[in-house]
């Protein structure tokens, strides 16, 4: 039997292909002179010397995590997780860095939604001033919702493996990066969806072009302000 794969069907199966090479040393090498903290950086004093991630928990705990500042470095969130890492497997780098990765691919989806939702609006925009108003059914609307989203994770997987990235990856102080990556992106997904949401409505409610205030409060001039917002915003 032939099996014949949808777009994005192939693209999820590239995507998964191009992860598993991209953890598989992990795996591969898994000896701990494999993986130890780098101590000629900042892991000595922010695992290894720092009593605060070894202490138990406590009220007090939480509260140094909160204001601890170390190698002038305020990173209060990011304590939080080395801090639960640490409790559930021991001051094991291999398990902070492939924490790491799971946040790191977290930030890469987000990412991947958030430039799909924001193409999807650039595009519905185009098609409505084509069609020169913004009277539309929600079956055409769906039909054009989520077209852009297979791309997008072939861009998110490229942002993933790009060797800029390894840093993040491969020395556990810069954890907290990670976690930087993936708030500010799901930042940028809740803002572009609260914008697709506005339009959305704007358009079911059948108003008429130039009474659809939604648009000109979002948008301005129409396509021409949603190309600089879509740049903008990708930048």
């Amino acid at each position: 039997m032939k099996v014949v794969l949808n777009q994005a069907e192939c693209v999820a199966i590239f995507c998964i292909a191009v992860l598993i090479v991209y953890v598989s040393p992990f795996f591969v090498f898994r000896s701990p002179k494999d993986w130890d903290f780098i101590f000629i950086w900042d892991d000595r004093s922010n695992f290894v010397e720092n009593d605060v991630l070894q202490s138990s928990f406590s009220l007090d705990t939480i509260y140094a995590m909160l204001t601890m500042i170390r190698i002038n470095v305020y990173e209060p969130l990011a304590w939080i997780l080395k801090f639960a890492v640490t409790k559930l497997v021991g001051l094991d780098s291999w398990w902070v860095r492939l924490v790491s990765v799971i946040v790191h691919v977290g930030a890469g989806m987000v990412l991947a939604k958030a430039a799909a939702v924001l193409l999807d609006i650039d595009y519905l925009l185009a098609k409505l001033n084509r069609s020169g108003g913004v009277q539309t059914d929600m079956q055409q609307l769906q039909s054009w919702s989520n077209r852009h989203f297979p791309a997008c994770c072939l861009s998110a997987v490229l942002f993933l493996i790009h060797p800029i990235h390894v840093e993040v990856i491969a020395w556990p102080s810069a954890q907290s990066y990670t976690l930087a990556a993936l708030f500010s992106n799901l930042a940028i997904l809740v803002h572009v969806q609260d914008i697709d949401k506005k339009l959305l409505k704007a358009v079911t409610e059948n108003a008429k072009r130039d009474e659809a205030k939604d648009f000109e409060v979002l948008f301005g001039d129409g396509i021409t302000r949603s190309k600089l917002l879509s740049s903008g915003m990708s930048a």
